[in-house]
């Protein structure tokens, strides 16, 4: 975000009376020469609050506001991980919700939704990080409607071994050692 230039807005503001007065416009461009400084700081500023231009403090700081733990993840999965937990927590549960909470935690998924009477099944069809899945998973329990059952599957590269808090369910659902299965976590809110 960039502050506006107000010294040029203020000379080109002059009244028809002023054009062209010298003395007028350096007195003009002295006072508008520190209101171009507070304007570029509280630019600075704004930039600093955005999840993009928050530093690691700040992003805790953002990440508490909207009840996401830092949990020593980093920066950038914290980033998604924020996007996608302010996206969980404006979910009214529908299918697209869920979609976009998955886009925003795993950047550049491609997800298939398969939505069925209180079920909502969420496909990754494009290779996903093993480090963002559980977050997708956890913020997919938050963000699903109560009493419906959701889950989120993938085909992994490689076998992954996931561990760690939350009551997620992981289960290979093509049988262990499998070339190419699917993991799949279930996550049911009631």
């Amino acid at each position: 975000m960039t502050a506006p230039n107000v010294i040029t807005a203020g000379v080109l503001a002059l009244v028809p009376p002023f054009w062209g007065k010298p003395r007028i416009a350096c007195i003009l461009v002295a006072f508008l020469l520190e209101i171009q400084e507070i304007e570029d700081t509280i630019a600075q500023l704004r930039t600093l609050n955005t999840i993009d231009g928050a530093d690691e403090t700040r992003l805790r700081r953002l990440g508490a506001i909207v009840g996401e733990p830092s949990m020593g993840r980093a920066v950038e999965r914290y980033r998604a991980a924020i996007r996608g937990k302010i996206a969980a927590n404006l979910s009214a549960g529908r299918g697209d919700d869920l979609r976009r909470i998955v886009g925003l935690v795993i950047p550049g998924a491609v997800v298939k939704v398969d939505e069925g009477p209180a079920a909502i099944r969420l496909t990754l069809l494009s290779p996903a990080s093993p480090e963002a899945l559980p977050d997708a998973a956890r913020l997919l329990g938050v963000a699903g409607a109560g009493g419906v059952h959701v889950t989120l599957a993938t085909r992994p590269a490689a076998p992954l071994t996931l561990a760690g808090p939350g009551a997620l369910t992981l289960a290979g659902l093509d049988g262990p050692g499998s070339i190419g299965g699917s993991l799949g976590w279930s996550v049911e809110t009631n």
